[in-house]
């Protein structure tokens, strides 16, 4: 499982989709290369700001996959509270930052892992050569 960050006893899957992407590097111009650029500033409240930021962006990510794979599984979809981003704003506090940052650090890594899945051979007994 990736990461995830708890609020009020509450876990949240973070998810590093191409939807959070998008909204995230438009602080940076839309440069994906750019992308952790503000959360390495030297200002610890823009590193505050921007880790909120991308929290609840990855955040939101997890939480509409999630709905989407319920629908696409025909399962039955849980009704739970989301916070909006000023309510998240207001949980958070610069206490927070270290456990923010890792967890965003944790997210992007493990987007960047390729999954691979192995498919055996379709009449491989038939195709082996002796």
């Amino acid at each position: 499982m990736g990461a995830s960050f708890k609020l009020f006893d509450k876990e949240y899957p973070l998810v590093c989709t191409v939807e959070a992407l998008q909204e995230l590097t438009e602080n940076v111009g839309g440069d994906l290369n750019r992308l952790t650029e503000p959360l390495e500033s030297g200002d610890s409240m823009v590193q505050l700001q921007e880790g909120i930021r991308f929290i609840y962006s990855f955040m939101k990510a997890g939480r509409n996959r999630e709905i989407i794979r319920q629908r696409m599984l025909g399962e039955k979809m849980e009704e739970t509270y989301f916070p909006s981003f000023e309510e998240f704003k207001q949980c958070m506090e610069i206490s927070d930052l270290r456990r923010m940052m890792e967890a965003v650090k944790e997210t992007i890594t493990e987007s960047r892992k390729q999954t691979v899945e192995i498919i055996p051979e379709k009449n491989a007994e038939a195709t082996r050569s002796e």
